[in-house]
């Protein structure tokens, strides 16, 4: 089942945090989501906590918030 697309959630912020160590639930607080949710996101999309695949624009992007 494909991970939920809830529009308005900046995922490439909740990955940079996830990746930096952030909890499942502290994502999904941070963004109006359920924990459920922000799991399904990082499993459909592999993320995984020392992401090298989180680019600098990414970084800028999570700074803003």
């Amino acid at each position: 089942m494909p991970a939920p697309r809830k529009a308005g959630v900046d995922w490439a912020a909740a990955r940079l945090a996830f990746a930096q160590g952030r909890s499942l639930t502290w994502i999904g607080k941070r963004w109006g989501v359920s924990r459920q949710a922000v799991a399904q996101r990082r499993d459909a999309d592999g993320w995984t906590r020392d992401d090298a695949a989180v680019g600098a624009e990414d970084r800028r992007v999570a700074r803003t918030r």
